[in-house]
């Protein structure tokens, strides 16, 4: 996992109803997916305001 000593882990149910043990944030994660997804969405409107 990549972990160090002292490392904060994550405890989240899984979509088959297990768990996973993860070393970063699920809150982090959806809110980076959501940022992909807006990105790609409106991908031209973001390169004309990069202008």
């Amino acid at each position: 996992m990549k972990v160090a000593k002292g490392a904060v882990l994550y405890l989240t149910e899984a979509p088959d109803g297990g768990y996973r043990l993860t070393p970063y944030s699920p809150d982090f994660e959806r809110q980076m997916t959501l940022a992909e997804t807006i990105m790609r969405k409106d991908r031209d409107i973001l390169r004309a305001l990069a202008k």
